[in-house]
């Protein structure tokens, strides 16, 4: 049992030891200095994305440093009571000072001094390190912020393409159509069906109040500087709502 402790110790300290220098190691380069670095192609692009997202490497060494150095002073406190017969008081207080001042020189100071001096060489040290550790989340991360541009980017280029068409060929009648009949074909299109507010929480607190004889562009563009996701208009005295999507899908159908 005691040779076990001793084994989970060690990985303890070298888990610690890895993730203090590599914190170290990654916030002294910038993408510029790790491209100078003769690292190879494929670990250059990797130390790249990580460099991309700070944050992610804060939070990962930190509570991977946090979590080790807990689960060793566990351990170090077991092998004591094992080892010596003393006062409890007396073997906590003795654990505190051998394997606080352990942790502060092999632990954080070390590494940290290394990777300082030599952030390329410690970086190719612990590359199976951050290369589990790090690097998931990393790609995690710039799947969400690919998808949130793409989003972005989309609605910027939606909005500009309304308006440079707006005026031009059959666009300039269909947005500008104020008969009622556009209304029922937009009910035909989306089959719609009247609606009431208390079925519809989520529309109550996100929607404008439009008129039939409204310009379609007019509203759209209503909807988007409101950030508003529907339209409430009403036919043959019963409520409607109907969202910006199905109006942008109708459009286009129609162009």
């Amino acid at each position: 049992m005691i040779f076990l402790n001793f084994i989970l110790l060690i990985i303890t300290f070298s888990i610690s030891f890895l993730a203090s220098g590599t914190e170290t190691a990654l916030f002294s380069l910038s993408e510029e200095k790790a491209s100078r670095f003769p690292f190879k192609k494929e670990r250059k692009k990797i130390i790249k994305k990580i460099l991309v997202f700070p944050g992610i490497i804060i939070l990962t060494l930190v509570t991977i440093n946090t979590f080790v150095n807990t689960l060793a002073s566990s351990v170090f406190s077991s092998i004591t009571f094992q080892i010596f017969s003393m006062d409890k008081k007396l073997i906590e207080i003795i654990d505190t000072v051998i394997l606080g001042s352990f942790i502060f020189i092999f632990c954080e100071t070390l590494p940290k001094n290394l990777a300082l001096k030599s952030p390329y060489r410690f970086l190719i040290l612990s590359f199976p390190f951050y290369i589990i550790t790090i690097y998931p989340l990393t790609l995690l991360a710039e799947k969400f912020k690919r998808k949130e541009k793409k989003i972005i980017k989309r609605d910027f280029h939606f909005l500009h393409e309304l308006e440079l068409i707006l005026f031009t060929g059959d666009i300039k009648e269909i947005l500008t159509e104020s008969e009622k009949n556009l209304f029922i074909k937009l009910i035909e299109f989306s089959q719609l069906k009247p609606t009431d507010f208390k079925k519809h929480k989520k529309e109550e607190t996100n929607f404008i109040e439009v008129k039939s004889e409204e310009p379609l562009f007019f509203i759209l563009k209503k909807l988007l500087k409101e950030k508003k996701e529907y339209a409430l208009f009403y036919y043959e005295g019963k409520r409607y709502f109907i969202s910006k999507k199905d109006i942008i899908q109708y459009v286009f159908k129609e162009i």
